[in-house]
């Protein structure tokens, strides 16, 4: 060993030598404070007090103490906290005795506390007045509908300031800014049998919604007027602020967004709401990698222009490439009568498929009014699709005009990202015919639903379905391309079976009798069906288990012949939704073999 090696290797003992003492040290000080603060006095109720009685007193108490001159102020306020909480739950004929044990200043000292509670003070009566404007308002006289000072319960008056606070608060949130309380408080009798409970909430006059005042923004001011969803002079209700609030964040024009209310400036009730918007920035790029068993690895970049214009315009684009189906896509949004609810959008997607043992490569540009009411989501558009395929060295070739529609609804409850119950519906219907200077004439109907429902807190059913037809079902199939005839499989419909792999076949035209194997060729059907159920068990915080059953097939007329699958899962919960993974047996092949199916997001 070098001189130098020697030298290093001495200068690292003495750094770890000296690292370890300060260690030690900082233990010793950490025990020394933790002594220091540790209480000087232990309190010691009677057992037999009610929990709710034991928990108030020890709340009334406080901190305990850790100074000697701490210690004989606590045990001097002692008798007064006591008391306090035990009247506060109703007891004002209870008797309180305590005694203090310990002689030494550094000793630790017990205060002992005997409470005999005797009979409780009970309600005789309450009278509940509410004058002004609310007199007439119905979730006033709900609230007072809900209060439950019932004669002869015991007096808490913990509930009887929850109730006041209640009324002031459903009064802030209703606009009622000038009310005030004439009368609060509880009477009661000199025997401390009964008491009386008043409150007289007198509410004044409701507010109302006045004009909306934007401050100096690059947009045009009626898209902004659009996006109030009140009316001058409506009556005031937090909650309608705050559906302007969200409608503003999510049309994605702005980054910093404040409602101002300017209460002190009402006239004849009228409150003016100022916003102070602030513009989003220009353009967003964001890159990502994903992967699921369907697509295999996924790589994306996308690019989105919020407001393109002071008119509201927005643009989207977004590349995603995998080996198996690689997508273009390109969206311009053009709001109508709210940037929101009522916009126009044109599409235009270029996308490269397998469809069973079809490769398929089209392009569409589509047009379409996207209108959102509070029930459901519902596009008439029209469409323009070319495709080109190819089906064993042989290419096909279309073109189709498509007008069509569709129709969305989602209700859930409980988190978005992990609802306990909820329901999903969609429903499509296009058509096409030759008159028009499409290439074959057909009515293509596709709807799909999904249901899910948890059973206490770990118990968690989800069944979906899946349902879709051409007409006329025989006639010009061929000429129909494999984008719009029906195939299943994969991560999102049958597990068990590789992705668009299950569908009605034809023989191999290839196929020599005796040389080669018998296969036939997946082409797809004019048919859908699909259902599945899956229960799922939540045994952590963070995991679920789940287990499977998928049937279905994709088929031609009176040709169903349904493939089955089972397996089991694992859900990981994580904070952008549920990280799937399943392992998919089918029941229906010769020689079946495990397959893996990897997914991630919201079930819904």
């Amino acid at each position: 060993m070098d001189i130098f090696t020697r030298l290093r290797l001495h200068i690292s003992q003495l750094y770890e030598s000296k690292l370890l003492r300060l260690a030690w040290c900082a233990l010793a000080l950490n025990m020394l404070a933790f002594n220091t603060m540790a209480s000087n006095l232990v309190v010691e109720l009677s057992k037999e007090l009610p929990k709710n009685i034991t928990h108030n007193i020890h709340s009334y108490l406080g901190d305990l103490p850790t100074q000697n001159a701490q210690r004989l102020l606590f045990i001097a306020n002692a008798r007064k906290n006591i008391t306090k909480a035990i009247q506060a739950l109703g007891y004002y004929r209870a008797s309180i005795d305590i005694n203090t044990v310990g002689e030494e200043d550094n000793a630790t000292w017990l205060l002992k506390v005997d409470v005999v509670l005797n009979q409780p003070t009970v309600i005789e009566s309450s009278e509940i007045v509410i004058s002004g404007d609310a007199q007439n308002d119905e979730v006033f006289k709900a609230l007072i509908a809900e209060q439950d000072f019932q004669p002869g319960e015991i007096l808490n008056h913990g509930k009887y300031e929850q109730f006041k606070l209640s009324l002031a608060s459903l009064g802030l949130k209703h606009g009622y800014f000038n009310a005030t309380f004439i009368d609060a408080r509880i009477a009661i009798h000199q025997s401390y049998h009964s008491a009386k409970i008043y409150i007289n909430y007198h509410s004044g006059q409701r507010s109302r919604l006045g004009k909306v005042n934007f401050n100096d923004i690059d947009i045009n001011n009626d898209l902004l007027t659009q996006l109030i969803p009140f009316n001058y002079g409506q009556p005031y209700h937090v909650n309608q602020l705050r559906q302007f609030q969200n409608q503003l964040e999510q049309t994605q024009y702005f980054k910093n967004i404040v409602i101002d209310p300017k209460n002190n400036q009402s006239v004849d009730g009228i409150i003016p709401i100022d916003v102070n918007i602030e513009k989003a920035q220009n353009h967003h790029i964001n890159l990502g990698v994903g992967y699921a068993t369907d697509t295999k690895l996924r790589i994306s970049a996308g690019w989105k222009t919020p407001q393109v214009n002071r008119y509201g315009h927005k643009q989207e684009t977004k590349l995603t490439y995998s080996e198996i189906n690689p997508v273009g896509q390109f969206n311009y949004t053009i709001p109508l009568s709210h940037p929101l609810n009522d916009v126009l959008q044109f599409e235009l997607r270029l996308e490269d498929d397998v469809f069973g043992d079809i490769d398929s490569k089209y392009w569409s540009a589509r047009l379409g009014r996207i209108k959102n009411n509070e029930h459901f989501i519902s596009e008439y558009y029209l469409r323009y699709l070319q495709e080109d395929w190819q089906l064993n060295d042989q290419e096909q070739f279309a073109h189709y005009y498509l007008p069509g529609i569709t129709w969305s609804k989602v209700t859930r409850s409980g988190d978005p990202i992990n609802p306990k119950r909820g329901f999903s519906q969609y429903y499509n219907l296009e058509f096409s015919h030759q008159g028009i200077g499409s290439d074959a004439n057909f009515i293509r109907f596709y709807a799909k639903w999904k249901y899910l429902k948890s059973f206490n807190e770990k118990h968690r059913l989800v069944a979906r379905a899946e349902l879709g037809f051409l007409i006329p079902e025989r006639a010009d199939f061929d000429e129909i391309s494999p984008s719009l005839r029906f195939f299943t499989g994969g991560d999102q419909s049958i597990r068990g079976f590789a992705y668009q792999s299950i569908g009605s076949s034809i023989p191999n035209p290839l196929y020599v009798a005796g040389e080669d194997e018998d296969i036939s060729l997946i082409v797809g059907g004019s048919r859908l069906s699909v259902a599945s159920i899956e229960y799922q068990y939540q045994f952590h915080q963070k995991w679920r288990a789940a287990l499977f059953l998928d049937s279905g097939s994709a088929y031609r007329k009176d040709k169903l012949k349904a493939v089955y699958s089972v397996g089991p899962g694992i859900h990981y919960l994580s904070p952008i939704g549920a990280i799937r993974l399943y392992f998919g047996y089918s029941l229906s092949k010769d020689n079946p073999s495990w397959r893996i199916h990897f997914n991630l997001g919201a079930e819904l």
